[in-house]
């Protein structure tokens, strides 16, 4: 993504860019430990290459996979209780110090892409959730946040409780049929779309997933205060979290860890997804994260961590 040509070459570059119709970018680089600075050649610089892309040749609209993280811990340091999907994001500015690196990236570039919608160029906006596995297969992520805390959790045989903290998860089939479906009309463009359990009480919170992760384990996993779970995981860290300790370690803000400001996060408004989703053929539900789905990812991640 930080090539000038996408590591496609000059000739192929040329030859996509004036081919093309159309361009989904969902490339980005992930890491809950590193500055914004080592996220910027992919996420920042990577964008803006996408968009010298979709300017060569003919004009190709971008449909843009953001992230509701681009909001940071906003409901602890702005006080917000709604985000509305095309509100500005300097009001959000605040919160954004005290997050990782991609959120700060996700931040700078939904900043850069507002300006060209401002301008009248093809971009729309969609920011998911935490995107979980598969609802019907169970297939998943092995080495993103969610599968390796729920593992190391039943090897600890503990969870943080962390109660009011939402993750927004969206199962990916479920995020991928919006995004196809809102991209296929052209009133698509110029607006963002949250992706996210559509209605609040749809969002479970920390404590209850790791309570479905305890019931289709078969194993008991008990919840204590988040700095007695620290203690246990710093005496014996579990192997698949040693590359997050960092993050879930580090107090960032008035004694408290990045995971902590996340609690008491707003209600994502989706207005947008709902009215741009109306006339989805038979509707479309979605998949609630309940004991069924929990098994599927744990007997995916079973055979394939």
């Amino acid at each position: 993504l930080e090539d000038e040509y996408l590591g496609l070459g000059m000739e192929r570059f040329e030859e996509i860019a004036n081919w093309a119709s159309v361009i989904f970018h969902l490339g980005a680089k992930v890491n809950y430990t590193q500055t914004y600075t080592l996220h910027r050649p992919a996420n920042t610089i990577g964008t803006f290459n996408i968009i010298r892309l979709a300017v060569t040749g003919r004009v190709k609209a971008v449909h843009y996979v953001s992230s509701i993280s681009c909001f940071g811990p906003t409901g602890y340091f702005t006080g917000a209780q709604l985000v509305k999907e095309d509100e500005s994001l300097m009001s959000h500015i605040d919160s954004l110090p005290y997050d990782h690196g991609y959120a700060q990236s996700q931040w700078v570039v939904e900043q850069l892409l507002r300006r060209l919608i401002e301008r009248g160029f093809p971009v729309a906006v969609y920011r998911p959730g935490f995107i979980t596995g598969h609802s019907q297969t169970g297939a998943c992520n092995p080495d993103d946040f969610f599968s390796r805390l729920i593992q190391a959790c039943s090897e600890m045989g503990c969870y943080p409780q962390l109660p009011s903290q939402r993750k927004e998860f969206v199962p990916v089939d479920y995020v991928n049929a919006i995004i196809l479906h809102i991209a296929s009309t052209a009133a698509s463009i110029g607006r963002t779309y949250h992706i996210v359990p559509p209605r609040p009480s749809l969002s479970i919170d920390m404590d209850d997933s790791m309570k479905l992760v305890s019931q289709a384990s078969g194993s008991a996993i008990v919840g204590v205060p988040y700095q007695q779970w620290i203690e246990r995981l710093t005496e014996a860290p579990p192997l698949r979290l040693l590359a997050l300790q960092p993050m879930l370690t580090e107090k960032v803000h008035n004694g408290l860890t990045r995971w902590e400001l996340y609690e008491n996060m707003p209600v994502y408004e989706t207005r947008n997804t709902e009215q741009a989703m109306k006339d989805y053929a038979g509707g479309i539900k979605f998949p609630e994260l309940d004991g069924a789905l929990m098994s599927k990812y744990l007997g995916y991640l079973k055979t394939h961590s």
